[in-house]
């Protein structure tokens, strides 16, 4: 619910100069092209047609991230202390300036 007040603050970045320059493709064999992609993270290819891809799924297989998740599902299922720590830890995501500032003196010790 809010009180039908907005405010709105338009940032612009300041253009940086572009510099071109030349590049010798002599001084390196191989040149590559790199596409992201949704399905796959990303597909890339070669001058000499050498194709090299990973998906997501791949990702995040090799980065064990399915492993280290369900390890702290552990953590937070089996360790009450550690629970209880993580859900009163102070966070600077918030809109109480209060809070901020005990999250960032929380930080700088």
């Amino acid at each position: 619910m809010t009180d039908g007040k907005a405010v709105s603050i338009v940032l612009r970045k300041p253009k940086k100069e572009v510099i071109s320059r030349k590049i010798d493709l002599k001084q390196f064999p191989v040149q590559w092209g790199l596409d992201p992609g949704r399905r796959d993270l990303f597909v890339a290819i070669n001058n000499y047609e050498d194709k090299l891809s990973c998906s997501t799924r791949e990702f995040y297989e090799d980065g064990r991230y399915k492993k280290r998740n369900q390890k702290i599902k552990h953590w937070y299922d089996n360790r009450e202390d550690i629970l209880e720590a993580t859900r009163n830890m102070p966070t600077k995501k918030t809109a109480s300036l209060v809070l901020v500032i005990g999250a960032i003196k929380i930080l700088m010790d």
